[in-house]
């Protein structure tokens, strides 16, 4: 009986070496793999250098952008000429979900362009309108979280709403690339 237990637990013994000779194999292969970096990535959306560029009163002037909104399907972008002595500011509003040609119009419409000109005499402010119209071509429109982005060109005449009416000026050759929110 006793040859019969001795050779149980050389048996036991052998097997408990074995086990633990896979567990140790199987430890080391899990913490290989499980340290292993993730190298695969999600391609972003890689937006050109930022510019926005415009002529705007027979000069193409570069505009800073100040300010990019993009709420209920409504893309709003102001952008800014500091020079001396004036001013300009030009604002773009367009509805799409998704990138392609807008008209720019009247105030009203849903798609409209403006520019307020401020220089040592007065403040001007001109709009597109239904007989000074204007488009806008967006090249690259990603909404998605995260990946914001807005590319595109852009030309319009504008007409003079204040201090008076009547005048109309001629913002042509208009791009924009790298805008992001």
């Amino acid at each position: 009986m006793y040859h019969f237990n001795m050779k149980r637990m050389k048996i036991v013994h052998l097997f408990c070496k074995k086990l633990s000779a896979v567990l140790a194999l199987f430890a080391i292969a899990l913490l290989l793999f499980s340290c292993a970096k993730n190298t695969s990535t999600t391609p972003a959306v890689t937006p050109g250098p930022l510019a926005f560029n415009a002529r705007a009163g027979g000069y193409l002037r570069p505009f800073t952008v100040v300010g990019v909104t993009y709420v209920n399907n409504i893309l709003t972008i102001g952008v800014q000429y500091k020079g001396k002595p004036d001013t300009c500011t030009i604002g773009i509003v367009v509805t799409a979900k998704q990138y392609g040609n807008f008209t720019l119009a009247a105030k009203s419409s849903p798609n409209y362009a403006y520019m307020d000109i401020h220089d040592h005499l007065a403040d001007t402010v001109y709009y597109t309108d239904n007989t000074h119209l204007g488009y806008i071509q967006l090249t690259q429109l990603n909404t998605a979280a995260g990946t914001h982005l807005v590319e595109g060109n852009f030309s319009f005449v504008c007409n003079e709403t204040s201090p008076v009416a009547g005048g109309n000026v001629d913002t042509a050759k208009g791009s924009f690339t790298g805008i992001t929110w």
